[in-house]
């Protein structure tokens, strides 16, 4: 029973070593064209930077209602066929998330760990069928610099929990 108590204390020492925060998007679409739309975030979490421009078929969620940006946001677009993802800065290459064509933002995460950050930004892949639905969930280790060391790309069924945020990157 001891070796339990102390297994467990170990835990979540470990855990609590690490900090997550997660902020919810609300994400409203800025209208392209009859067929293609836009989804313009900007964060700062935790010293990270994040842009985010992603092309999406959707037309369910709200127009946004100041669309001050729309000519630049046309002009990106119209330059980076796949969406726009820009960590500090920096535009992050080589992450093609075209198969998913109807992304809706849900939240962004960011775990600090104790030499690397981790950043998550989770969208809901939109599907008119019950077999297309699922979230994708875009996940960038960033080092003390700020610098992207490393990427991944989740694709599943249901929203990934908190505790598989903790062993994306080792």
């Amino acid at each position: 029973m001891k070796k339990i108590i102390c297994f467990c204390f170990f835990i979540n020492f470990i855990y609590a070593q690490n900090i997550i925060i997660e902020k919810k998007i609300e994400p409203c679409r800025i209208s392209i064209n009859d067929s293609i739309s836009i989804f313009k975030i900007h964060e700062n979490i935790k010293n990270i930077d994040i842009d985010i421009l992603i092309k999406t078929e959707d037309v369910i969620t709200q127009k946004c209602l100041n669309q001050k940006n729309e000519d630049e946001i046309k002009k990106e677009i119209s330059v980076n066929q796949n969406s726009l993802i820009k960590v500090n800065y920096k535009i992050i290459k080589n992450l093609n998330i075209s198969d998913f064509k109807n992304l809706i933002p849900n939240k962004i995460s960011v775990i600090e760990k104790r030499k690397y950050k981790v950043l998550i930004f989770e969208a809901f892949n939109f599907s008119y069928s019950t077999i297309g639905n699922g979230y994708v969930n875009l996940c960038f280790k960033i080092d003390k610099k700020g610098s992207i060391q490393a990427t991944k790309i989740i694709d599943s069924k249901l929203a990934m929990k908190k505790r598989n945020y903790y062993t994306l990157f080792k």
